[in-house]
């Protein structure tokens, strides 16, 4: 049996933040070990407990110690690893002032956060159904976020309330863990913080040329989705006015 892994995260859930993102790796479950050995031996190298995005880019927490050359090739080496072990990246974002103007929150509508989560479930589906994964997900969320209830609710009201909805999403099993324990979870939060970062730099400073990380960090493959007001528009008269939506967000 070919177990695979999808570990997931987000970045933007702060107030004012012009876009949400929520945004992932998906594993083979060997590549997933073997990753987590990889990365260990990196941040041991360079004095790291965990990798963070956030203070990697800025030169706090533990990074601050570090000059920008240090910082980079230590993101470099990370890039790589993620480069080399995982399927393919997923990531969903959307601006929250936009979608509670034009989705709102009646008819059970979730919020901008779960409905980027639903789209980042919509990319593995159709990954499944392309390449005729026969195998199960597991699948991984940081604990202790804001969002982790309505994220578990989610996951129970979608890929839990059919066998023909886990079936869809080769669903065998969901954790909440600690980043510092779950190594694949940095990678996670690395995509998300790279992906918010270039989109709310766009959106604020007018700035379209991506930093050199992001493009080494994206691929081809990867599979990173912007929703816009016109999707949201489709998705509020096709799906919530629609009533497809039940669970209570």
């Amino acid at each position: 049996m070919i177990f695979a892994e999808a570990y997931v995260d987000e970045s933007g859930t702060h107030d004012g933040s012009p876009m949400l993102t929520v945004a992932g790796y998906m594993f083979k479950r060997e590549q997933a070990r073997r990753f987590s050995r990889d990365w260990e031996k990196v941040l041991s190298k360079h004095g790291l407990p965990f990798a963070h995005q956030t203070d990697c880019a800025t030169g706090n927490g533990h990074y601050k110690a570090m000059c920008k050359d240090e910082r980079i090739t230590v993101q470099s080496a990370l890039i790589e690893h993620i480069k080399r072990r995982t399927i393919f990246g997923f990531g969903v974002s959307v601006d929250p002032r936009a979608y509670t103007e034009i989705v709102g929150i009646e008819n059970n509508a979730p919020s901008a956060y779960t409905f980027a989560l639903q789209g980042c479930f919509t990319i593995i589906r159709r990954w499944v159904e392309r390449t005729n994964f026969a195998g199960y997900i597991a699948y991984v969320f940081e604990a202790g976020h804001a969002s982790e209830a309505e994220a578990a609710r989610y996951i129970r009201d979608a890929l839990l309330k059919s066998d023909s909805a886990k079936q869809k999403h080769r669903y065998v099993s969901h954790n909440f863990i600690d980043k510092r324990f779950a190594l694949p979870l940095q990678a996670a939060d690395m995509l998300a913080w790279q992906y918010h970062h270039y989109l709310a730099r766009r959106i604020e400073k007018g700035i379209t040329n991506p930093r050199a990380d992001f493009s080494a960090l994206i691929r081809k493959k990867d599979v990173c989705i912007e929703h816009n007001n016109d999707s949201l528009v489709r998705f509020r008269k096709e799906v919530v006015d629609e009533g497809w939506l039940t669970g209570r967000y």
